[in-house]
């Protein structure tokens, strides 16, 4: 099955690469037989209209064939002028990713100097990525910037559904005439990297407090409500709890008072943010898994992260895997870029990842083992606010919707359609809902903790 599917890719890459479209073929289907039909009817004796006929047929014809030279000519003479330009070593290609915002959508600039569209023609292309990848063919909005003739710039939007970083290294750009019977293509190197980042989602309301404070000799400019304190100390009166009376101070003074809670901290405390991406299962290939479950997780982490930021603590994000560098030190940039570019492991469990001492909240999915989860409640459910993401929530079509498709709609279902119809068949699912129903019941043992049911 490998063989057939290098051989299949292979064939799906070389089609890329066809001078003519299916535009052209169905033009000749159908233009070749009536053409033949309408002749034998021209040399039909015993019309006045004959000759007529006859000559109005040859006009249409030459008409026709001399608009497909024209649409062969222009598209001819714009990629042998980019051709000729590249071999030149002149040619200058310069694909752009923009500032990215909340979307699946990416858009992208494309500069070509110097370069020149056929005329009434398209410049179109498709993208190379992550080094075997191929996007849909793109038909770029040309832009009306200021530039030299043999200037092309268009701007077009990627609909990327995984949330991750994608590599281009190649363009393939097509010449198209305007009538889309032809397309000449011509491969160009770039280099561009980008990233498609969480998205926020509505996240229900859950307990989270600090259980770290750093850097006690810096002071803030805005106080930091902290629970659970114990800093000053009031005059005992009879309303008082005798337990709080700190009898050190009786002891050399012979005054009674007690401790009071400080609910405001002039130092910077810390919440401390675990989201782990532990698999306690090994779910490399498994479709389903590794891109819609993925990145569900992925929003919801982002989620959680954005209403953490809102309880006015100092927020740290720690990942669980090693990640590329990103030079910034705004979190608002850092964080998602951290969250994107996260993938399932199987090195770091919860035992070898989170600190006690500093967690203030742990992000947990289905795949996360729920012996050693109920492992970490029984010690630490009262001090650590352990947030669960069930991935059966993750919105799925019915196998007998997507089979209806397949046969009554279009020829082909998505690929997201496909590893559904896989998901619902694969043995894995039930295991993995059954592990997602222990840690359900293990979170009810924790006040703290609790499910997050997100729009997913």
């Amino acid at each position: 099955m490998t063989g057939l599917y290098k051989v299949i890719r292979l064939l799906k890459t070389l089609s890329y690469y066809l001078p003519i479209t299916v535009y052209f073929l169905l033009f000749i289907a159908i233009i070749v037989p009536g053409y033949l039909k309408l002749k034998a009817i021209a040399e039909m004796p015993d019309s006045a209209y004959t000759a007529v006929y006859a000559i109005l047929l040859n006009v249409t014809l030459w008409f026709g064939c001399s608009m497909v030279c024209l649409a062969l000519l222009s598209v001819g003479v714009s990629y042998g002028f980019i051709k000729w330009q590249q071999r030149r070593g002149l040619l200058q290609i310069k694909l752009e990713a923009f500032k990215k915002s909340e979307s699946i959508q990416q858009k992208l600039h494309l500069r070509l100097q110097p370069a020149l569209a056929p005329l009434m023609g398209f410049i179109k292309l498709r993208v190379r990525y992550d080094l075997k990848a191929y996007s849909p063919k793109f038909s770029p909005s040309p832009l009306n910037e200021k530039g030299s003739f043999t200037t092309w710039q268009g701007a077009f939007v990627w609909h990327l559904p995984e949330i991750r970083e994608y590599h281009v290294d190649r363009v393939v750009l097509y010449c198209e005439d305007f009538f889309h019977f032809f397309s000449l293509a011509l491969t160009l190197k770039t280099a561009i990297r980008f990233h498609i980042y969480p998205q926020t989602q509505t996240t229900p309301a859950f307990k989270a407090a600090p259980r770290k404070t750093e850097e006690t000799d810096v002071r803030i400019d805005e106080l930091k409500r902290v629970e659970g304190e114990w800093l000053n100390y009031k005059n005992f009166e009879t309303s008082d709890d005798v337990r709080r009376i700190v009898w050190k101070i009786y002891a050399k003074n012979k005054e009674l008072v007690v401790r009071t809670p400080e609910v405001l901290d002039p130092y910077a405390s810390h919440i401390y943010f675990y989201p782990s991406f532990y698999s306690f299962m090994n779910v490399s290939g498994i479709t389903k898994i590794e891109k819609p479950f993925l990145n569900a997780y992925k929003n919801a982490c982002w989620s959680v992260y954005q209403q953490l930021q809102k309880k006015g603590f100092e927020l740290t994000y720690i990942p669980d895997q090693t990640l590329p560098p990103f030079n910034t030190n705004d979190a608002n940039e850092r964080v998602p870029f951290m969250i994107a570019g996260s993938h399932w492991q199987q090195e770091a469990a919860l035992n070898d990842f989170i600190k006690p001492g500093y967690a203030s909240v742990v992000l947990l999915s289905s795949l996360n083992d729920a012996q050693e989860v109920e492992q970490w409640i029984a010690r630490y459910g009262n001090d650590i606010s352990f947030l669960f993401i069930p991935l059966s929530q993750v919105s799925t079509s019915a196998l007998w919707k997507t089979w209806l498709k397949w046969i009554f709609l279009q020829g082909d279902v998505s690929e997201n359609e496909q590893s559904n119809t896989l998901w619902k068949v694969s043995p894995l699912r039930l295991k993995l809902e059954a592990n997602e129903k222990k840690i359900i019941e293990l979170l009810k043992q924790s006040e703290r903790s609790m499910a997050l049911q997100m729009s997913v």
